[in-house]
């Protein structure tokens, strides 16, 4: 699911997380698996929308200090689009 983007060298790649509660260990498996990926050419891996729940998940596993955490998507892919073109 996440691989073709990561073949072609995305940079920014984000996990929208609206209307999910839970995510199990193979989902945890590939936020860091793309983390891995993407920070070897300088690329971040952004999580928005995330549920009280998921955030503990993220923290009880440690991958919110790895991942960068937003609580709306269209800021966030504002704030990269004027990043990027600026």
């Amino acid at each position: 699911m996440v691989e073709p983007f990561l073949l072609n060298k995305v940079k920014n790649l984000i996990f929208d997380f609206d209307g999910v509660d839970y995510i199990c260990s193979a989902g945890l498996g590939i936020i860091a698996n793309a983390f891995k990926k993407l920070s070897q050419d300088n690329g971040k891996v952004y999580v928005t929308t995330i549920s009280e729940r998921i955030d503990k998940i993220l923290k009880a596993t440690t991958l919110d200090q790895f991942v960068i955490v937003r609580n709306n998507t269209d800021e966030l892919v504002t704030s990269i689009t004027d990043r990027v073109q600026g």
